[in-house]
């Protein structure tokens, strides 16, 4: 913590409770209700195994893909599991139920992937 406080130059507070869904979240801190949901892509090396898996024919070569969710502000409220390259944006979102469980007053932005 003290090695990535004096890189970002200021103090990162902890949580002070652990919260067990992002709607608890949003209440703990609801200046998180404005949200940014994407999925970034990650090149890695030709895989041994399961090559087409991990083609993105958007990159045209081997990724991983992780769905990210920061506020407005850039501050980063999650990071989700590896995916194969190929798995589509909504396919992910759909996979970690976070469309569903994002509470109904909040703002989410995505791009069109995300609106089949």
């Amino acid at each position: 913590m003290k090695v990535l406080e004096k890189t970002l130059g200021h103090h990162l507070p902890l949580p002070a409770k652990k919260c067990n869904s992002i709607s608890e979240l949003f209440i703990i801190i609801p200046e998180l209700k404005e949200h940014i949901l994407d999925a970034t892509e990650q090149p890695i090396n030709r895989p041994k195994y399961n090559q087409e898996e991990y083609y993105s024919g958007k990159k045209k070569r081997h990724t991983i893909k992780r769905q990210i969710i920061i506020t407005p502000k850039k501050e980063l409220i999650s990071i989700g599991t590896v995916q194969p390259g190929k798995s589509h944006d909504r396919t992910i979102a759909d996979e970690s139920f976070y469309l569903m469980h994002a509470p109904p007053d909040s703002i989410g932005m995505t791009d069109r992937r995300y609106h089949l």
